[in-house]
């Protein structure tokens, strides 16, 4: 089965710069490719991690040049790794992402997790390319599209395709990602239209990537659906298995939030999946299942997932106790 998803153009003008050539470019030694529209290039590459990344965009380069290979980031901190600082071209959430990511997708088992790999390119006539990259386990692909034009606009698309015969949620899917070029000067001007961000928010003092997902009410409600539904009185599962079967769902969408303020919303559903699993066990909602499945033997026996613990500085604590 094949989904094909997001197959929408992009008005991404990434510089309305004056007439000019277009040429798309690859050098396949170093696996890197330069379009060429109007007065300006944007270059990408595949680094030593199979991971598509941006290159270069800016003014037009000659035509023989040729740009460093790609390379992840250097790890900053524990909370800036490689991933969250490499400029990549499509990222996905997952594999210790923590931006925002372009493609958040969950597969039937659960897994949220995603880590897109470069697999092949195909360039078309003189203004086109075509880049697809493969998720390392799942069956999923993302087709990049560029097409330049004489103007000085480059535009971009995206398409996924499902290969495999379950299917995908899509939560959010970009056409593209923008990557600024490094410098200073960068401004966010009114215009004519109000913003609706108000001058304290955009002059705040937030640290880059300082920023993180908080769960909203929809978010919350489509997760203790999936709970409800893998916690069901009526599934044939005997307590072990049904712990095996939830915690992946609960792990996933706990790495998502964890890094918010989510400590007492954490608490909370704690204790509604401990319960729904004591339901399933006597078969009622009002019951003495803390008698035969306290926390200690759901959370260390039988491998339940606590969500508390997964928050960064409650699992740092918990790890310098031990």
């Amino acid at each position: 089965m094949t989904i094909k998803y997001c197959t929408v153009l992009l008005p991404f003008v990434l510089s309305p710069l004056l007439f000019g050539q277009t040429a798309v470019r690859e050098n396949a030694a170093n696996r890197q490719w330069y379009i060429d529209a109007g007065k300006q290039t944007y270059a990408i590459g595949v680094n030593e991690q199979e991971m598509l990344q941006s290159l270069y965009w800016g003014p037009k380069l000659a035509a023989n040049a040729q740009l460093p290979a790609a390379k992840m980031g250097d790890a900053r901190t524990s909370f800036d790794p490689p991933i969250g600082i490499t400029p990549l071209e499509y990222p996905a959430w997952g594999a210790g992402l923590f931006t925002e990511a372009a493609l958040k997708a969950n597969s039937s088992n659960g897994d949220r997790t995603l880590l897109l790999k470069y697999e092949s390119a195909k360039v078309t006539g003189s203004n086109e390319l075509e880049i697809v990259l493969k998720d390392a386990t799942e069956p999923l692909r993302v087709h990049l599209y560029y097409h330049a034009y004489p103007e000085g606009v480059i535009a971009r698309w995206s398409r996924l395709e499902n290969t495999g015969k379950e299917p995908f949620g899509i939560e959010q899917a970009a056409s593209a990602t923008w990557n600024l070029p490094q410098g200073t000067g960068y401004k966010i001007k009114r215009g004519r239209r109000p913003l609706r961000l108000t001058s304290q928010q955009i002059q705040s003092g937030v640290r880059n990537r300082d920023l993180y997902a908080y769960p909203k009410e929809k978010s919350i409600q489509r997760f203790m659906d999936q709970v409800r539904e893998r916690t069901r009185r009526r599934v044939p599962l005997k307590t072990l298995e049904l712990i095996a079967n939830l915690s992946p769902a609960i792990r996933g969408w706990g790495n998502y939030y964890k890094r918010a303020h989510v400590r007492k919303l954490f608490g909370r559903l704690n204790g509604w999946i401990v319960h729904r699993i004591r339901s399933h066990r006597c078969k009622r909602w009002r019951n003495g299942g803390w008698r035969q499945l306290p926390e200690t033997t759901l959370y260390g026996e039988y491998g339940l997932v606590n969500l508390v613990q997964l928050i960064p500085s409650i699992a740092s604590r918990k790890h310098e106790s031990s």
